[in-house]
């Protein structure tokens, strides 16, 4: 894992000085629509997005109107806090590979505020990841990405930072939105959603 993160490292080009760090809006819908889950919840992952698609198929309105009713998740079986995954082990993985931004921000257009203890790294809307820490500020409770830029470069450095945390193999992403799920250490999955595969 270290070799992997010392080529990502010489791989990847870092911010100038001069840029300017800044917050990160994340609309309050768009929450957790891309997360990462302990490596363990990929079958429930599956399952979720297999009943979820069928739902909305059977609530579909005519005209593609919407739907007659909402498909909600379920929480995972197991959640990343589990794996008491130390903020500050991620935090500095994450400053080695992208830019920190300067916080988050959350609600809707009309009426954005900032969220206190959450840290973000990466480009700004689109290209970011949120690190959500426990209640005792120690351990990492959620971590949820940002991907709607179409800069495949963006969307790899994002990637390669999430799978740069050590053991990459316990984690995996699911993108609630496409209906797909991958594991972190399965890197032609990875190359496949990056390139919209």
């Amino acid at each position: 894992m270290r070799r992997l993160k010392t080529l990502l490292l010489q791989l990847l080009p870092r911010r100038s000085k001069t840029e300017a760090p800044a917050m990160l809006f994340i609309h309050e819908d768009d929450w957790g629509q891309i997360e990462v889950l302990p490596a363990s919840c990929a079958e429930w992952c599956n399952r979720e997005i297999a009943r979820i698609a069928e739902q909305a198929e059977r609530s579909a309105l005519p005209m593609g109107a919407g739907w007659s009713e909402l498909a909600v998740r379920d929480p995972a079986p197991e959640q990343l806090s589990n794996l008491k995954i130390v903020v500050t082990d991620v935090a500095a993985t994450f400053s080695e590979l992208l830019p920190q931004l300067d916080g988050v921000a959350t609600g809707t257009f009309s009426s954005a505020q900032r969220v206190p203890r959450l840290m973000a790294f990466g480009f700004g809307q689109g290209a970011a990841i949120i690190i959500t820490p426990d209640r005792s500020s120690q351990y990492v409770d959620a971590l949820t990405l940002s991907l709607d830029t179409s800069e495949h470069e963006a969307r790899y450095r994002i990637l390669a930072a999430i799978a740069a945390l050590s053991p990459a193999s316990a984690l995996m992403l699911v993108d609630w939105l496409q209906g797909c799920s991958l594991l972190l250490s399965d890197q032609t999955a990875i190359d496949d959603y990056i390139s919209g595969r």
